[in-house]
């Protein structure tokens, strides 16, 4: 493989500033671990590639064409901003220089912005923000930086991107490189001054052609994640298989959280009150987004401790649909955006099943394509 293939996947790691380093080609023979993100109780992530894919299948659809056009015109004026933000030194001159270079030169592109957003739609099937939060917390400030952690997984080997081809040595430090794995701090630094450490690592995902890098503030979550990655590769397989764009998870230590924080609040308030005695029997919130060709399907899913609680749940939410449904649909002289509104609200379908309320709602292209027409006519008529 070219070494400009692994590099140009890069730039989204340059964009967060955080930059990783080599990746190794071996898979490491294990026993299947846990999932990277077990130990989580708020994970966000998504997939640039699929997402290309679905904004195909909605090309393939519908007509875009116009709204193709002012998204040229945007990466047009990005392009500019891009290039003054270096200029001014407002940016990592050196970093960018190198990972726009090889963005630019890997997908055959002179435009910043499209070398970028066309390599990481490419190369990133997911970028996962996850944080894994403590029993206790005694300084939010200090400590937040050390829950959370950044992993990207690319589908082919980014193992020539190597942070000391671009960053000083001094602020490159390898813990540990070996054919398995690679282990590394990098400073980030700010007119000299270091403003952070961020501990970085990269392996091969255990039997298939991907590969994960994993950033955080806490040593101990890049190599829990890189290990558990080398042993199991069904997050990203299963991801991949059920077509997941974007998911969203709650797990019951976040909501445990916002129980503490209203419980210190001392909010007497009855209906405070009553939230927080719901938010206690809820387990798990999630929300996902599939694309199946003809229509992005957000499904969400909140999971509690009993029955009477789902059901609770669930007739609060078909009540205020069918209330907002209602009210919509009487209401004379409806604007545009107010019809599309309802549209979507029609689609949507609750449903309970012991302690399980879910909610689906299809935004299918159509529907899209409407809102992208009126959001434009409304900008050329100011």
């Amino acid at each position: 493989m070219k070494r400009t293939n692994t590099l140009k996947k890069w730039t989204l790691v340059a964009i967060s500033v955080v930059v990783f380093g080599i990746v190794s080609t071996n898979a490491y023979s294990q026993e299947s671990a846990p999932c990277p993100f077990a130990d989580d109780a708020v994970i966000f992530y998504g997939s640039p590639h699929l997402f290309g894919e679905a904004c195909g299948a909605a090309a393939r659809k519908c007509d875009f064409s116009d709204e193709i056009k002012a998204l040229e015109t945007l990466a047009d004026k990005a392009d500019g901003k891009i290039q003054s933000a270096l200029n001014e030194e407002k940016a990592p001159r050196k970093q960018l220089d190198y990972l726009i270079d090889l963005c630019k030169k890997e997908v055959a592109e002179e435009s910043t912005s499209r070398a970028l957003v066309k390599s990481y739609v490419k190369y990133v099937d997911y970028v996962v923000l996850a944080a894994e939060l403590p029993e206790s917390v005694e300084n939010v400030n200090a400590e937040f930086p050390n829950w959370l952690s950044l992993t990207l997984i690319f589908n082919t080997n980014p193992g020539g991107l190597d942070p000391r081809n671009y960053f000083d040595k001094k602020d490159v430090e390898i813990i540990r490189e070996d054919n398995d794995a690679l282990i590394g701090k990098l400073l980030i630094k700010d007119r000299g001054e270091v403003k952070a450490q961020v501990f970085f690592g990269g392996a091969k995902i255990k039997d298939v052609d991907k590969y994960a890098i994993v950033a955080s503030a806490s040593l101990e979550k890049v190599e829990k994640k890189i290990s558990r990655f080398q042993q199991s590769n069904e997050f990203v397989v299963k991801n991949l298989a059920d077509g997941v764009l974007a998911k969203r998870i709650l797990k019951r230590a976040a909501f445990e959280q916002i129980v503490k924080a209203i419980d210190e609040s001392k909010n007497d308030d009855a209906r405070v009150r009553a939230a927080r005695d719901v938010l206690c029997k809820i387990q798990s919130f999630t929300q996902i987004a599939t694309n199946d060709d003809s229509a992005v399907v957000y499904n969400f899913v909140v999971e509690t401790s009993d029955g009477e609680t789902a059901q609770t749940l669930n007739d609060l939410a078909a009540g205020g649909l069918a209330a907002v449904k209602l009210a919509g649909k009487n209401k004379a002289d409806k604007k545009a955006e107010e019809e599309l509104g309802l549209e979507l609200l029609n689609k949507i379908a609750i449903t309970h099943d012991g302690t399980t309320v879910k909610a689906q709602v299809p935004v299918d292209f159509e529907w899209i394509k409407k809102v992208t027409t009126l959001a434009r006519e409304k900008h050329d008529a100011k």
